[in-house]
């Protein structure tokens, strides 16, 4: 691979994804000459070449061998870990003077379809920030989660256990707000620090039964962050839920199918 210079001059180019032409499939050298390494780990090796990631994922090294023994490969060959991993490439360090660095990669390869020649381009951005060091907004937060019947079981047992884990992220100046719904929406904790007893014990507590009033749910989340809102803060609302609406919200109609009006404030 070959680095093209590029300069990232302006803020849009935020936006701008990681973009590969699809096609084009490596030709086995990146994976040792053989097309496939069953060790599956990357070996650090230059920035920008290409590597397997994760052990044991199936890739386009081992697709190819099967055809080329006149075999069929099955549904299982080919994985989604190694899918991305056929064009998975380290981009160069970081070592422009913007918040962002824009890299460009050239290659030539051979096509996994044809065999022809391939020229595959792919533009990225990294970053040298250090999150860690970055000072975080205060959060003004509304975790809305589902505990209808069909949450019963691993499903609302891992939505707890997530929150719990959530709580070791929230700081002194963070603010949680917790409401849970099955066939009717309840406020559980309002406007609560992380370390609050209530807000502990109320997730502790959290049970499935009931239908799937998501509606009332939401409108009670956003009420919540509109009233609290904190100017600077990251106002959101978080969904936690398995599936769709069951039930109606008593102050509307069967027939409608519009969303929770969003405050002007708020933000999900």
């Amino acid at each position: 691979m070959r680095t093209l210079d590029l300069t990232l001059t302006t803020p849009w180019l935020f936006a701008l994804p990681l973009l590969v032409l699809p096609a084009c499939g490596d030709d086995g050298g990146a994976y040792g000459g053989d097309g496939y390494d069953p060790g599956g780990d990357d070996d650090g090796g230059d920035e920008g070449s290409l590597g397997v990631g994760q052990g044991g994922s199936q890739d386009f090294g081992q697709f190819k061998e099967i055809l080329d023994r006149g075999q069929i490969p099955g549904p299982n060959t080919l994985d989604d870990v190694g899918f991305f991993n056929e064009h998975k490439l380290e981009l160069p360090k970081p070592a422009c003077a913007n918040d962002v660095c824009l890299h460009g990669l050239y290659g030539e390869m051979g096509n996994m379809i044809s065999g022809s020649g391939c020229i595959t381009l792919l533009v990225g951005m990294n970053t040298a920030i250090d999150v860690d060091t970055l000072e975080r907004p205060p959060l003004n937060v509304s975790v809305v989660v589902d505990t209808s019947g069909s949450m019963q079981g691993e499903p609302i047992e891992y939505a707890r256990q997530g929150l719990e884990r959530m709580l070791d992220g929230i700081g002194p100046e963070d603010r949680i707000n917790l409401i849970t719904f099955s066939s009717a929406a309840q406020v559980v904790v309002e406007n609560a620090e992380g370390d609050a007893p209530e807000l502990i014990n109320g997730i502790a507590a959290i049970k499935a039964a009931g239908g799937t009033n998501i509606y009332d749910g939401l409108r009670l989340g956003f009420e919540l962050v509109d009233t609290h809102y904190r100017e600077g803060g990251q106002n959101r609302v978080i969904l936690l839920s398995d599936g769709e609406a069951t039930e109606a919200s008593p102050t509307t109609t069967a027939s409608s199918s519009s969303p929770p009006p969003t405050p002007a404030s708020a933000t999900a």
